[in-house]
């Protein structure tokens, strides 16, 4: 059952304001989710960029590298994250 159909069920069932309350958020939350799923959009490189270094300030075995290190292991995984953004937005 879908959040749809529970919506509906909810209207038929004597559950009075209370239901029709819940029915209606259902249906909101179904509609939003809808929406965002058939909107996937890609991460501009500055928004890659920002969640990376996030990503780098948080995991230790990261900062250990030396700076020219952690450049170029930078531009290696920044290359396997859209990737593997591009291959999830697919699914």
């Amino acid at each position: 059952m879908n959040a749809y159909e529970l919506a509906d069920r909810l209207d038929l069932e004597p559950y009075g304001i209370y239901g029709e309350q819940a029915a209606n958020t259902l249906r909101k939350q179904a509609d939003r989710i809808a929406e965002l799923e058939s909107n996937p959009r890609e991460l501009s490189d500055k928004e890659l960029n920002k969640a990376f270094d996030y990503y780098c300030e948080t995991d230790e075995g990261v900062l250990r590298f030396n700076y020219e290190l952690r450049d170029e292991w930078k531009k290696e995984q920044l290359i396997r994250w859209k990737e593997a953004l591009k291959k999830a937005s697919e699914k």
